[in-house]
């Protein structure tokens, strides 16, 4: 649901001032702007229709680690937005944290496990829909192809993932995942 915020707390006036744009009038309301562009669009909580929800970019590394054909995956815990699908190791970067500082502090909160190497494959942009205890977002995804070894194991306690495992590529299919799986793997073995 999407509201003028303006409608709340501003008595409008009573000519009020058009700026014509040749952005159409769904592009407008896209970008956070009322179709007049006069007043700036909030989006409501889907949830309770009340507070004001600021659309997020979520900036986050992940780590493609493969070897001798099995792929280094984590499964989300409960009470997480896609509790019980598999994702690779990684996550968000903290204010002022590097892309690379990022990755490798998220291997070893997930897996336990410390990279060998790593080096940047690509870089993804997705905007993701809303999800249960989660609003939508535009995710900014930064790929590395890495090298790791021995067994993975949970470190962090009522963390973001209940299971890590080396996973055959081939059962890859097998198994419900996430989005980022196929992207990173695209990007990694593209170049």
């Amino acid at each position: 649901m999407v509201r003028c915020v303006c409608q709340w707390f501003i008595t409008p006036p009573s000519e009020p001032k058009r700026i014509s744009h040749p952005i159409a009038a769904s592009r407008r309301r896209q970008h956070g702007l009322c179709p007049s562009f006069t007043h700036v669009i909030e989006r409501l909580c889907g949830y309770c229709s009340l507070v004001p929800v600021t659309p997020r970019t979520r900036l986050a590394s992940y780590a493609v680690a493969v070897a001798d054909g099995r792929i280094l995956v984590c499964r989300i815990a409960p009470t997480y937005p896609g509790e019980g699908r598999w994702t690779l190791p990684g996550g968000g970067i903290d204010w002022g944290e590097h892309p690379d500082d990022a990755l490798v502090r998220e291997v070893y909160e997930e897996t336990g496990l410390t990279l060998d190497s790593y080096e940047l494959a690509g870089v993804d942009s997705a905007t993701l829909s809303e999800e249960a205890g989660r609003p939508a977002m535009h995710a900014v995804r930064f790929i590395y192809r890495c090298v790791t070894s021995g067994e993975p194991s949970v470190v962090e306690e009522n963390g973001s993932v209940d299971a890590v495992s080396w996973v055959p590529l081939v059962k890859l299919i097998e198994i419900p995942t996430v989005s980022v799986i196929e992207r990173a793997l695209q990007i990694t073995m593209s170049g």
